[in-house]
């Protein structure tokens, strides 16, 4: 199998990188710190047309329109055809509060966005949509307001979790995992 992944080099993406190609997939990746930044449309094209060939696409790089814009134009670019995507959120979506910094309030708005596209979506391709709660990463906005490293979950858990969904999809599909630290509910910070 054949599959691309943005924010290869990181946290949740380095650990979903890493489990696929265990399993013998061949990944390729598009890392802002390898020169693709999917905030840039031509950035993006290159992406696309690297990837036209590939099963499964998934979608992890965080840009406030980039990650929602190259989701948009990849099922366009497959649509038709039987492919997969992986879309990395956040659990974010669910949570309630007035209190979050303009830049949490533009994260959350952003993957709100991506969620919506990918619940009204109704083509061809399927998407998984995976809502992790906080990850143990360095991703700027976690650890700005929260401990990751001693609250979190850890990233390679998750992957595993991703990957064991995604190997059975001939059997169940699942288009939406909300992945909570033990303990903590819906909604619940």
């Amino acid at each position: 199998m054949k599959l691309a992944i943005t924010g290869h080099t990181k946290g949740i993406g380095a650990s979903l990188k890493a489990i696929f190609e265990k399993h013998g997939c061949a990944v390729l990746g598009f890392s802002k710190s390898t020169g693709y930044d999917i905030g840039d449309a031509d950035t993006r094209k290159h992406i696309l047309d690297s990837t036209f060939d590939n099963d499964l696409f998934i979608n992890n790089a965080y840009h406030p329109t980039g990650q929602l814009e190259l989701l948009k134009d990849l099922v366009t670019l497959w649509e038709g055809q039987e492919k997969y995507i992986i879309n990395i959120s956040s659990k974010i979506v669910y949570i309630e509060s007035d209190y979050f910094p303009d830049d949490v309030k533009e994260y959350k708005q952003a993957k709100a966005e991506l969620k919506k596209f990918t619940d009204e979506y109704k083509g061809s391709v399927k998407i998984y949509s995976i809502l992790p709660d906080l990850l143990k990463t360095d991703f700027p906005l976690s650890s700005l307001y929260f401990n990751p490293h001693k609250d979190g979950i850890d990233t390679d858990v998750v992957a595993e979790l991703v990957y064991d969904i995604f190997k059975n999809r001939q059997h169940v599909y699942v288009p939406e995992i909300e992945i909570l630290v033990p303990g903590k509910q819906r909604g619940e910070i």
